[in-house]
């Protein structure tokens, strides 16, 4: 699901673990061995946003949320064949998504009018 943060589209670290094949335990280990990742390619979502997505906000459960370029970069680390493969399709969705005008000013304004469609706003 991708879903908005900050205005930017991104998806949850248990989502893009199930993606990649692996646990949210192993995501965030990856994200601890190569910190400080670029704060546009993952951060920490505020509890409201996961209280909205209907996600845990529990205090001793760290959450991240990637941007296109972190989902990417977080698939060379994780170096599988799974992985890779997978980053290819998000990198496309991403994609599809700015071509059809849900990229930067656009996206957000859209988003703002209602007019994006409900699976993008997950």
């Amino acid at each position: 699901k991708i879903r908005v943060s900050r205005g930017h589209p991104v998806l949850l670290d248990t989502d893009l673990a199930g993606i990649y094949g692996v646990t949210a335990e192993r995501m965030h280990e990856v994200v601890r061995r190569h910190e400080p990742l670029p704060g546009d390619f993952c951060f920490q979502p505020e509890s409201d946003e996961l209280r909205r997505w209907g996600e845990s906000t529990s205090r001793r459960q760290v959450r991240y949320v990637f941007t296109e370029h972190g989902s990417f970069l977080i698939a060379t680390f994780l170096n599988t064949s799974e992985a890779i493969a997978a980053s290819v399709r998000i990198v496309r969705a991403f994609v599809r998504l700015r071509h059809q005008g849900w990229g930067g000013e656009g996206f957000r304004q859209a988003l703002d009018s209602r007019s994006c469609p409900r699976a993008l706003t997950r």
